[in-house]
């Protein structure tokens, strides 16, 4: 009678999760469009990089601890049966019992709603067709960003120069990359020099190219001045697949910024961040543009435009609400200063409805 053969071992969910999760790590991570052994980030316990694959990870192991007391590790089959009252329970555990904010909770259920459907390809006969039906997002208010000027901006990269002991040239030129560029952090530091490359349509403009967030596909252009200060940070045995900002850190240049911020009397409920510097650039471009809304979100490698707008610095012009126009004085005098042709011209270019109404008070 032969031995009865056995499973090494009796499920494999553990092992589909991760291999999910490490196809959302190679699409969130920030590289470089030219392969190479960039050096290794720190990683996970489970080896993932991305701030998306992270996230999503610890948001599907509080789902799973919260509705069967399981760690992802020791999930079967039976454990995917959730249902709508499951993830529904969740998200009032989370919004009651955690406090979490809206935001929060949607980013959790957007993660679990994704696995779900991963799920529900490999493992049909365990998983609920209707676990995610009619679950609306929570509400959220979106806020403008923390953003600072140019001028602002410029003073902090200064700053850095001026002051810090170690890598001041390296520090300030990687703010002013930040400023030009609107790349996130992870993605400029992966430039390399071979990503810079002098541009066919003009011989003073280079264009930068990297993948970013997404595996995005990111070219913006710098100035041949730009270009040449950059070329302080070279030297000759620098090879062309030498990072630009060789020897910078993101922890490195974040404690910097913040040191900067503090000298400059610049406070901590400002908001202000090295993030805020992609709001410069996407607010430089808009303007410049004459308010083209594509071109700034280009520039800010965004898909939609209410992403783009949160970080314009852009303050609510207030100068037509009823608070204003009630008892702000007009200064009539003008009037008496100006000529027949220039009363004439001004009635010729106005609106129908105002030279309907001139014309209805002088033929009264």
């Amino acid at each position: 009678m032969g031995a009865e053969v056995k499973l090494i071992r009796e499920y494999t969910v553990f092992d589909d999760i991760m291999a999910y999760l490490k196809e959302k790590d190679s699409e969130g991570s920030a590289g470089n469009i030219k392969g190479f052994d960039r050096k290794k980030k720190k990683k996970s316990k489970y080896g993932l990089v991305s701030n998306t694959a992270v996230s999503y990870l610890s948001d599907i192991k509080q789902f799973f601890w919260f509705y069967c007391k399981t760690q992802i590790e020791f999930l079967k089959e039976e454990h995917l049966s959730f249902k709508r009252s499951d993830v529904l329970a969740f998200k009032h555990y989370l919004q009651h019992d955690k406090n979490a904010a809206n935001t929060t909770i949607n980013r959790k259920m957007a993660a679990i709603k994704s696995l779900h459907a991963e799920l529900k390809r490999l493992y049909p006969t365990y998983v609920d067709d209707d676990a995610f039906f009619n679950i609306k997002r929570s509400k959220e208010i979106k806020k403008t960003r923390a953003n600072t000027s140019q001028i602002q901006a410029e003073a902090i990269c200064d700053n850095l120069f001026i002051y810090e002991k170690q890598k001041p040239l390296l520090k300030k030129l990687f703010g002013y990359f930040l400023l030009r560029s609107s790349f996130r952090i992870s993605a400029a530091l992966d430039v390399r020099w071979r990503d810079i490359e002098m541009s066919t349509e003009n011989p003073d403009w280079y264009r930068v190219t990297v993948i970013d967030k997404g595996a995005k596909l990111c070219t913006t252009g710098i100035h041949r001045v730009f270009y040449e200060q950059l070329l302080e940070l070279r030297h000759e045995k620098t090879k062309d697949t030498n990072r630009v900002f060789e020897g910078l850190s993101e922890d490195a240049f974040r404690a910097s910024f913040k040191r900067s911020l503090k000298r400059l009397g610049i406070s901590e409920d400002s908001g202000i961040s090295p993030h805020s510097f992609k709001g410069v650039g996407i607010t430089e471009v808009f303007e410049a543009t004459g308010k083209d809304y594509r071109a700034a979100m280009k520039q800010g490698n965004h898909s939609k435009f209410d992403t783009t707008l949160r970080y314009l610095k852009d303050e609510t012009d207030i100068s037509q609400t009823a608070g204003i126009i009630m008892d702000e004085e007009l200064d009539m005098s003008i009037l008496k200063r100006i000529t027949k042709e220039e009363f004439l011209s001004f009635f010729t270019q106005c609106d129908k409805q105002t030279l309907r109404k001139a014309l209805q008070f002088f033929s009264g």
